[in-house]
């Protein structure tokens, strides 16, 4: 028997574009946003200052109210589209009602 293989297919990722500081850069995510997403920065909680686009985005739609479709290949934060809005809401809440006196 003569065995033979298929030829190689290689496919090149593409490169998902960065925003260098694009958290701070932003003026569409609201400062105590900000702050929240700085200290999750700042104690390596998985959130980077310099964010894909389509995160960065993502952040500021949700601020903004409007809805989101975020598709992207494997490897490009999508999980990051929808966990840093929902994460950075749910503190911000908690933060409000300790301020508010509830003290959760």
């Amino acid at each position: 028997m003569n065995w033979r293989s298929k030829e190689s297919y290689i496919e090149a990722n593409p490169a998902y574009v960065s925003v260098l500081n694009g958290i701070s850069k932003s003026d569409k995510i609201p400062k105590n946003v900000k702050d929240i997403l700085f200290q999750m920065i700042d104690k390596k909680m998985g959130v980077y200052c310099s964010p894909y686009i389509h995160q960065i985005q993502a952040i500021e739609n949700f601020y903004s109210g409007k809805e989101l479709f975020v598709a992207t290949g494997t490897g490009s934060g999508k999980t990051e589209s929808f966990l840093l809005p929902m994460l950075a809401d749910i503190v911000a809440e908690a933060e409000r009602e300790w301020n508010a006196g509830g003290r959760m």
